[in-house]
């Protein structure tokens, strides 16, 4: 997994989907830039927060409590009620998580209130744009910049989509990954971690690109309850998001 970074857990204690830090990385500071243009992100990562930082329930809180000061509950899978699939190789457990961020700012604004709002933004996107349980984001100013963010070259926007470098083949002649690439909001499968479609006599796992314009936790939903009707059975897929495109 050179360079995608770690497995996150999507949707809480009981979900069966994952991400992958780059994926899931380039949303966030997407978000943010366009939430916030004063600040800029040079550093992030995602990690488990401390154990007694855990919402209790999934879906206990939305963005609403992500907005609020010094953190919030992102929300979680709270429909899922399936036998879960093995843990991927790389994934960390299904824990809360915790946003680690270093940024930059252009101080038009008390750096306090510019921090405040940026920690808003990267809770509600951890939340509503993808579906990961974050409960704190922790943040540190290392520059303040001159001038404008409209003056600066490239101002520290990401870009426009995650790159799909690795997509599977033709779907044709496989029930599963013809139901999986017909889901809403799968912009196709991917083989960035192994084959995009491997099926075990106890579990499913598959890997797919998601829309950007689409929650990746609820593509990875839809995605799940389409391989289980392909498969026929009870077997429960895990669901792996590669990029968000």
């Amino acid at each position: 997994m050179l360079g995608l970074g770690r497995l996150l857990p999507l949707g809480g204690p009981s979900g069966g989907a994952w991400i992958v830090e780059r994926a899931a990385d380039a949303v966030l500071r997407r978000e943010a830039a366009a939430a916030v243009p004063d600040a800029r992100l040079t550093w992030l990562r995602l990690g488990l927060a401390a154990p007694s930082e855990g919402t209790g329930a999934p879906d206990s809180a939305g963005a609403g409590a992500a907005g609020s000061a010094g953190g919030g509950a992102a929300g979680s899978a709270g429909g899922d009620t399936a036998a879960l699939g093995p843990v991927p190789p790389g994934a960390l457990p299904r824990e809360p998580l915790c946003i680690e961020a270093e940024f930059a700012a252009w101080p038009r604004q008390p750096l306090p209130d510019l921090a405040a709002a940026l920690r808003t933004a990267l809770l509600a996107a951890a939340e509503e744009r993808l579906g990961l349980d974050v409960v704190r984001a922790d943040l540190t100013v290392t520059e303040l910049l001159d001038g404008t963010p409209a003056e600066a070259a490239d101002a520290g926007h990401p870009p426009e989509g995650e790159p799909v470098r690795h997509l599977a083949g033709r779907v044709e002649g496989d029930p599963v990954a013809r139901a999986v690439a017909g889901t809403a909001g799968v912009v196709g499968l991917t083989s960035e971690l192994g084959h995009a479609v491997q099926i075990a006599a106890d579990h499913a796992r598959v890997e797919v690109a998601t829309a950007r314009d689409a929650r990746a936790l609820d593509v990875a939903r839809a995605v799940s309850a389409a391989a289980s009707r392909a498969l026929g059975d009870d077997r429960p897929v895990t669901v792996l998001i590669s990029a968000v495109s």
